[in-house]
Parts: C-alpha cells; sequence; structure tokens
C-alpha cells in the first residue's frame, strides 16, 4: 500500500503543507507541476509564492462569501476529484468558523482564509496529492504551539476558536514553541485527507 505520512509534530499550515508534498515529486514532474499550476490563473499567484508564508497584514477588511470561493474553484481548469477536494477543505473551515461566530454556514464570510493565496495554497495541496495519489494518508498528532494571535476578529487565544474547531476529536499537542504553528487553513488541509492519526 502507497502511505503517505503527513508529520505535523512542527503545526500545520498550509504554505509548509504544500512545500512537504512538492518536495516528494521527482525534479522534472516539479517543474511541469508548477508550469501546470501557473496557467490555472490563480490571481497570478504563483507555486513559489505558496510555497512562502503569506504576509501579514494587521488589517483584514475584504470579506469572502463561501458561494464566491466555491465559484472561483468550480471554474479552475483541474479536474472535478481535485475540485471536490478543495471544496471538501472549505467545508470544512466553513463548519469551523459558523460554530466559532454562531452563525449558520450560509452565512458565513471569510477573511484570510478567502483569500487567492489561501484558495490557490488548498488548490495546489488538492493538486498534489490527486498527483502522489496515496492509497492512505497517516498524519501525526498535531502540534498547535500557544500564546495568542492577532487577526481579523481581533486578539485570539492558540489554537483559534476555528482551529479548534476543525481539530476537534483529532489528536493534538501543545507543543513547547509559542506561536501559531497550527492555523485553521492548514488544519483543515490535514484533517480532509488524512485516513487515521497516530495516537499521542
Amino acid at each position: 500500500m502507497k502511505t503517505l505520512y503527513l508529520d505535523c509534530t512542527h503545526g500545520a499550515r498550509k504554505d509548509a503543507l504544500v512545500s512537504y508534498l512538492f518536495a516528494m515529486l521527482p525534479r522534472e514532474e516539479q517543474l511541469s507541476f508548477a508550469s501546470r499550476f501557473s496557467r490555472l490563473g490563480l490571481g497570478g499567484i504563483s507555486l513559489d509564492e505558496v510555497m512562502q508564508p503569506e504576509p501579514h497584514h494587521e488589517h483584514h477588511h475584504d470579506h469572502h462569501a463561501l458561494d464566491e470561493v466555491r465559484a472561483t474553484i468550480a471554474g479552475l481548469a483541474v479536474a472535478d476529484a481535485v475540485k471536490a477536494s478543495a471544496l471538501g477543505v472549505y467545508d470544512l473551515l466553513a463548519e469551523a468558523e459558523a460554530k466559532a461566530h454562531g452563525v449558520s454556514i450560509a452565512d458565513v464570510h471569510f477573511h484570510e482564509v478567502g483569500n487567492a493565496h489561501a484558495i490557490a495554497s488548498i488548490v495546489a495541496y488538492c493538486l498534489l496529492m490527486d498527483e502522489l495519489a496515496p492509497e492512505e494518508v497517516v498524519a501525526t498528532p498535531i502540534t498547535t504551539g500557544f500564546g495568542f494571535v492577532d487577526c481579523a476578529h481581533g486578539r485570539l487565544p492558540i489554537p483559534a476558536p476555528a482551529t479548534a474547531n476543525v481539530l476537534a476529536g483529532l489528536p493534538t499537542r501543545q507543543g513547547e514553541q509559542e506561536g501559531e504553528l497550527t492555523t485553521p487553513t492548514g488544519a483543515a488541509m490535514v484533517r480532509a485527507f488524512a485516513d487515521r492519526f497516530e495516537e499521542r
């Protein structure tokens, strides 16, 4: 059985997860993949940008409705299975955000997780999973970090409520490093594909 092992002992962030999977491709396939990704028209965002931590902005005024994100993904020139996977990640995020804010999924509006960089990261991750085609995905317990993080909703404890909601029921650990090691997007990317998790 072809098993993919996701090492989340240092957390789960979208840039790190994409980089981790991309590094598993042979060199010639990496070049081909990066070229194909650049032609998808994801806001002009390249694979190199996806694999870099997103610049932190103190003020997030953009709101992205779930239907808007779904329409963007549905319009991409990728396989239906990849679209379904990306939409599955966003369904997890929408459920987590709805619970965190006490609203219905239909009323969820994304901030950071709905921007072009996040969509490009999730699509890249789903494309790489499709390319690698593992028969089973096994993940370690997810390290969250600790402390506080400043985001669109103000100063929140780590893990942020949406992250905690995505991680509910999964094996996690705080770890010894202060800071947000796992984001809502990273948590949803891992959860959407992991067939099973190692115990603590």
